[in-house]
């Protein structure tokens, strides 16, 4: 099991033990993983569709895609200094009432309002689809055994955040 803390621009991958850690800079981290076979990185200008656990990337963030909605936006979760932090796209032709951002919204007011009563805004403008490179996860390397990849928005939140 992996899991990564951010730290500015820096992240942090740690084992399981804790003992072999390095820090990767959020630019090269989609290649980080991919020189280790998990998975490929697609350039931002080539990409096509976005699945759960897709990870966006570029020389100033790292992004957790949760999933695409039928209108083509998208819900993404990444934390940010004090908490964790849902937000959702526009749709392609800039629509702010997209599926993704009424979903981040309601999502962040019920599950971290004190994050939401200080920061209300859920949405993210089209350049964070745009001018992130994608990590897409080798399901041969690693498996999904809970087929998250192919798994609506809605399925994510309710996998996510149980009644």
């Amino acid at each position: 099991m992996f899991w990564i803390c951010r730290l500015d621009d820096l992240q942090t991958f740690y084992n399981e033990n804790e003992k072999d850690n390095l820090v990767v800079h959020s630019g090269n981290f989609g290649t980080f993983l991919s020189s280790r076979g998990y998975g490929e990185v697609i350039p931002s200008s080539e990409i096509t569709s976005y699945q759960p656990g897709d990870i966006l990337f570029n020389n100033g963030h790292v992004y957790f895609v949760l999933g695409q909605y039928d209108d083509g936006s998208v819900l993404l979760v990444h934390s940010a200094p004090p908490g964790v932090r849902i937000s959702g796209t526009p749709t392609a032709d800039g629509n702010l009432h997209s599926q993704a951002i009424s979903s981040a919204d309601q999502l962040m007011k019920e599950h971290y309002p004190d994050f939401y009563n200080r920061y209300p805004a859920v949405s993210v403008d089209f350049s964070f689809l745009t001018d992130y490179d994608q990590f897409r996860w080798n399901e041969s390397t690693m498996s999904d055994v809970n087929v998250m990849s192919s798994k609506t928005p809605e399925d994510i939140i309710s996998m996510l955040f149980p009644s």
